[in-house]
């Protein structure tokens, strides 16, 4: 009996010291966040959906995703994640989510904004004919202890290596005095093959800065049949001597071994300029208020109608269109129009049959002096976009918007006296040369703060920020 006594005491005296033992703790687990893109680039006018993908969870707290916060230097306007930058350049994106125990985490992200390009252009075009003697410019080097020969026959540049010399610069194919502009995208394709494989140096530098390359291949192979080899950069400065460079004198190229004579041909030098523009739209109208805002529809002198905005649409009602083509239209004065830039106007509209109508340009400044226009135009039943685009060849503060459906006849088409007009939406962009920098940002710390700027740990794009002076 006292031996189940005293083994029931042990046992409740052990249940006594478990019961006062204090409650292991757990160790909090940090909120993870997901799907962040590190680098991303778009163009300009684009908009980018900085949550499109990205979570956040928590072992306590589950589903953080909609505490997440976004942050932007440069700062953006940030609305639901999304932002349309307006300026081109690097955005540095700081993605913050905080869990229950105030343990916070941060995923970052470089959003880089292109300027947008316009179609490319033939800049030059070299062909090498026979008997050329000046080569268009350029100029075939042999130079210290390189030797050899060249000759402009049946369109091609031969080039004859008997001794290649002992370093790249001393055989060389060059051109100086190219043309660069800031802001254009340049491509340079030369057309060539060697005698056998050979290796060589490729490279379009600014000699305006002395050796500043804007771009290059070096240690280019290039083989025993015609190909484009190419080259393509976006000039970030000006240049009035950019140099075309094709280096292969010497016989070592990151190891290869260049032939001691061979024979280089080239077919053919192309340079594409790409002018970049950067699009504005300087107007838009989807008339999804009854507000007719800056355009004015005019019925008058023979013709007769009425005009009304209804779900989203400008509504023309002709019951009789007039004996002229200005007696019914749509209109719109004094636009700003800038000397050098092209702009598109594009109207989205249908008509109740087949008609024909003049969408016009006109810069009223001269009287009647049209930039651009579509005259006699067949607009269709369905809805379709409707554009006229030109390139100013002169400024303008009084451009007017013209849209003239009134009359019967447009080059021999015969519109009925009475139909409908749809107009879903009006739409002016403007698109200028991406040639002008901005600045985006600018601290150069003299007053003696770092405001604006914050501290980032080893996967940050700013470590520790000190400011002396």
């Amino acid at each position: 009996m006292r031996k189940i006594l005293s083994v029931f005491l042990m046992a409740l005296a052990v249940l006594f010291v478990v019961a006062c033992q204090e409650e292991p703790v757990v160790e909090n687990v940090a909120p993870t966040i997901s799907g962040v893109q590190a680098e991303v680039d778009i163009d300009l006018g684009q908009p980018w959906d900085a949550l499109e993908g990205v979570t956040a969870s928590d072992t306590e707290d589950g589903d953080l995703t909609s505490s997440i916060i976004v942050t932007s230097i440069p700062a953006l306007t940030i609305t639901a994640g999304v932002v349309t930058p307006t300026e081109t350049g690097d955005y540095y994106f700081t993605y913050t989510v905080e869990d229950s125990d105030g343990e916070v985490v941060e995923e970052y992200a470089t959003l880089t904004v292109l300027p947008v390009v316009s179609e490319k252009v033939v800049y030059y075009d070299y062909d090498f004919v026979e008997g050329a003697a000046d080569l268009n410019g350029f100029e075939v080097g042999f130079a210290e202890t390189a030797v050899g020969s060249f000759e402009a026959a049946k369109g091609v540049l031969s080039i004859d290596v008997t001794n290649n010399g002992d370093s790249d610069w001393h055989a060389k194919l060059t051109k100086n005095e190219i043309q660069i502009e800031k802001g254009n995208t340049y491509e340079f394709i030369i057309r060539m093959k060697a005698s056998e494989t050979i290796k060589l140096h490729y490279i379009i530098n600014n000699a305006d800065a002395g050796w500043n390359p804007f771009v290059g291949a070096w240690n280019l192979e290039v083989g025993t049949e015609f190909e484009d080899y190419s080259l393509e950069f976006l000039a970030t400065e000006n240049s009035v001597n950019t140099e075309f460079l094709v280096q292969f004198g010497g016989d070592n190229f990151d190891g290869f071994t260049n032939p001691n004579a061979f024979e280089l041909v080239v077919d053919s030098i192309l340079v594409i300029e790409t002018p970049s523009v950067i699009e504005e739209v300087i107007h838009a109208d989807d008339f999804s208020t009854t507000d007719l805002n800056v355009f004015e529809v005019s019925i008058g002198e023979t013709a007769v109608g009425t005009h009304a905005i209804v779900d989203g649409k400008l509504n023309v009602s002709l019951t009789e269109n007039g004996d002229s083509d200005w007696h019914a239209k749509v209109f719109k004065g004094g636009i700003q129009i800038e000397s050098g830039a092209s702009y598109t106007f594009t109207v989205n509209m249908k008509a109740s049959v087949a008609v024909k109508m003049h969408l016009i340009k006109n810069n009223a400044e001269a009287g009647w002096s049209p930039f651009g226009g579509q005259w006699n135009m067949a607009v269709g039943t369905d809805y379709a976009d409707y554009t006229v685009q030109f390139l100013a060849g002169q400024a303008s503060a009084n451009t007017e918007f013209l849209l003239q459906f009134g009359g019967d006849n447009f080059d021999g088409f015969t519109n009925p006296a009475a139909w409908d007009l749809s107009i879903d939406s009006i739409t002016i962009t403007k698109a200028t040369a991406a040639t002008v920098e901005t600045l985006v940002l600018e601290d150069d710390f003299e007053d003696g703060l770092t405001t604006g700027w914050s501290e980032r740990g080893v996967e940050s794009h700013v470590a520790t920020i000190t400011n002396v002076n």
